[in-house]
């Protein structure tokens, strides 16, 4: 499960999980494209998704029904993210 995968690798699970938001933020603005899966090209959503937790070493499936199958549920309150500053 991605969710599992991104707390095996022992870092801290909190200061991770700000460090794909800021990576994700920063590519605001990175077209659309169907099939995109790269930053100069343009990203479909879930291409963007494997490719930022890439960034950080968690590997994703690439299609969006995989992704899904991959996750593990969470409870609302678990889902948090606060910008600092």
């Amino acid at each position: 499960k991605l969710a599992r995968m991104a707390l095996d690798t022992g870092r801290d699970d909190e200061a991770l999980g700000h460090r794909i938001v800021a990576d994700a933020l920063a590519l605001r603005g990175v077209p659309y494209r169907n099939g995109g899966t790269a930053p100069d090209t343009g990203f479909d959503c879930s291409g963007f998704v494997r490719y930022v937790l890439g960034r950080h070493g968690i590997t994703a499936p690439r299609q969006t029904a995989e992704q899904f199958a991959a996750g593990a549920p969470v409870a609302g309150v678990e889902v948090s993210w606060a910008p600092s500053g």
